[in-house]
């Protein structure tokens, strides 16, 4: 099976089991490597999301035995993609070796969430605070005439029938 196959197989079934997997939840952490901390991407965040653990850190099955840790009995792996351009070879006799054509190669690999596994440390996410207020947003919404109530929730959405603006908090 092929990854494009794989990857909307996954979407199938997240769907089949009521669950809309591009909706952001907000509560939660970007995936990220447990190793680097670099952060997942893309299709990545989107494909991992669908895996709803709670630790935002995922490994390799070689990280986990570099860190001395072990997979839990009956865990199955997530897939993440790897996306690169590959340098063609060029031909001599076509005089064109000065151009670089680039091939696309997109590869797959399995990780395991830090939940999945025993013997590793957990780390816990720092909170970025890249969510502070907007000076512009505050004055359009506090001059606004009839403004709605604003109200603390869990999930961002308006309602109408009771003419209030549901936001998650800032932190």
């Amino acid at each position: 099976m092929d990854i494009y196959s794989i990857i909307t197989e996954r979407i199938i079934t997240s769907l089949e089991k009521g669950v809309v997997p591009w909706r952001k939840p907000w509560a939660s952490s970007i995936p990220s490597n447990y190793i680097s901390g670099k952060r997942y991407t893309g299709i990545n965040t989107f494909l991992l999301g669908l895996s709803n653990y709670e630790n935002p850190y995922w490994l390799t099955f070689k990280q986990i035995n570099g860190q001395g840790g072990f997979i839990k009995k009956g865990e199955k792996a997530s897939i993440v993609v790897y996306f690169t351009l590959l340098d063609k070879k060029q031909d001599e006799s076509k005089n064109d070796s000065d151009k670089k054509n680039k091939i696309p190669m997109m590869k797959y690999y399995n990780v395991f969430n830090w939940e999945q596994t025993t013997g590793i440390p957990e780390k816990i996410p720092v909170e970025e605070k890249d969510n502070d207020s907007i000076l512009e947003c505050e004055k359009i919404i506090n001059n606004m005439k009839d403004r709605p109530l604003l109200k603390n929730g869990s999930d961002a959405y308006y309602s109408p029938k009771e003419d209030y603006i549901s936001i998650p908090s800032l932190s």
